[in-house]
């Protein structure tokens, strides 16, 4: 091979390495080389929406930085309590009780239901083995099931317990803070119109940033954060316009058009026709949503959902119309306008994506 021939190819080299350097870096910018991959089209199916919803248990974990608390009612005493109370974030306890949710209290994800159900048949296998012993009083119960039970059970204590008594390093608090995001993201692309998953999804990327106070770049990375969610809220928003039949999605919808108005309100200078469209989405979809579960209960279809579920979203719907009341008088100061607002428009015409 001549040298000239080489001396050609190492220019073509050199040359095509800056060319996909200079226009990877404008692909770059405008998002064009995000790639989110949708394995076995999971994310937004009805499969996805249950695994979503049994994601936000393991997504705890991550967030609190260890393992739930399940604390019975009443508190735990400190000497004889398992728990690694200097891991939790949830604040010190107070009057012997751990300030975390009452074990009586409803199942609010699938991880939770599913819990309650093995507990409750543990309870019941237990009783039946109780009075089995009382009758005949036979021997312990042993096998390779209950020792590989207790086995896996030994294991996930010993991977979610911190035992270094030391503070957290910056990498350990990194490590949390990505594992948090990408589990929470992860829930949240599974179901995009579940209110939960929406909701602590955005909250991570609008409130998170607590964590990197005082840390070079910070400005940078609020800023960033903030932009991440306010696009998280529109695109929720077009997302769930496309279910507009379903009363979880109009929920949702709602709540992200108040978090996608306070954006708008928190401006410098009030874009008030961004504003003005989004509070008319605000009212039709809560319209939407009340019209859709009068029917379902009509029907007797709105039992299908479950107890905790229809509970949450009853919650969000309430939490709504507050804060489309808010929303409404902020407008009406912002642009000067001292009529009533006007009545929220019928159900037709809804903006869709």
């Amino acid at each position: 091979m001549s040298n000239k021939l080489r001396i050609t190819q190492v220019v073509l080299l050199v040359v095509g390495m800056a060319t996909w350097a200079v226009v990877a870096g404008i692909l770059r910018k405008g998002g064009n080389l995000e790639y989110r991959p949708n394995v076995l089209h999971l994310k937004g199916s009805p499969y996805g929406r249950t695994l979503a919803l049994a994601m936000r248990g393991p997504a705890d974990v991550y967030w609190h930085r260890g393992e739930v608390h399940d604390d019975e009612p009443g508190g735990c005493d400190h000497e004889d309590c398992d728990h690694d109370h200097g891991d939790c974030d949830h604040g010190d306890c107070e009057d012997g009780a751990c300030g975390h949710a009452d074990a009586d209290a409803p199942p609010t994800t699938m991880a939770d239901m599913v819990t309650q159900l093995a507990e409750e048949a543990a309870e019941h296998e237990e009783s039946e083995h109780g009075e089995e012993e009382e009758a005949g009083g036979g021997p312990e119960i042993t096998g390779l099931r209950p020792y590989l039970l207790d086995t896996i059970d030994a294991m996930r204590q010993a991977y979610h317990s911190r035992n270094n008594q030391r503070g957290e390093g910056k990498l350990h608090k990194a490590f949390v803070m990505a594992e948090t995001e990408r589990r929470l993201a992860l829930s949240y692309q599974m179901d995009p119109t579940n209110t939960s998953c929406y909701g602590t999804y955005f909250l991570f990327l609008a409130e998170a940033i607590a964590r990197i106070e005082n840390e070079e770049g910070e400005e940078s990375v609020i800023r960033q954060r903030r932009n991440s969610a306010f696009e998280l809220s529109h695109y929720t928003i077009l997302y769930c316009l496309n279910y507009q039949d379903e009363a979880p999605a109009m929920i949702t919808a709602s709540i992200a058009a108040h978090d996608y108005l306070q954006f708008h309100f928190s401006a410098p200078d009030p874009d008030l026709e961004q504003i003005a469209e989004g509070l008319e989405i605000l009212d039709k979809c809560l319209d939407r949503y009340e019209a859709i579960r009068a029917r379902m209960i009509e029907e007797g279809t709105w039992e299908n959902f479950f107890a905790s579920r229809r509970d949450e979203m009853e919650k969000s719907h309430s939490l709504a119309r507050a804060l489309r009341n808010a929303d409404h008088t902020v407008f009406k100061r912002l642009s000067g306008n001292s009529v009533a607002a006007p009545a929220p428009p019928a159900e037709e015409g809804m903006p869709t994506r």
